[in-house]
């Protein structure tokens, strides 16, 4: 869902962004989303050996609040996230692991 988001509303911010760099960035978010946070270094480490991008920033975009605003409110309405007020301060929480510039 991280990578349509991208696609829809910053396409020309993450031009040069291959699909899979996208998603991988996007995994961290929901690694954190789905409380695995123990995993991020093996992830990390993985992207990091085949020179991957590791935060948004590195995909293209600024990593604005307005622009991490647009893609929670895109996630929070996708099959993908519970409803409910726990789930949604989760996911926003979650985001801001694609700004961590080494995660």
């Amino acid at each position: 869902m991280i990578y349509g988001g991208i696609r829809t509303f910053f396409t020309q911010e993450a031009k040069n962004a291959l699909h899979g760099e996208i998603v991988a960035v996007g995994l961290f978010t929901q690694l954190y989303y789905n409380r695995l946070p123990q995993d991020k270094e093996e992830l990390k480490q993985y992207m990091a050996d085949m020179d991957m991008p590791l935060s948004i920033r590195e995909l293209g975009l600024e990593g604005t609040d307005s622009q991490l605003k647009t893609l929670e409110d895109y996630l929070i309405d996708s099959p993908y996230v519970a409803a409910g007020e726990e789930s949604c301060a989760r996911l926003h929480e979650a985001m801001k692991m694609m700004l961590q510039d080494k995660a």
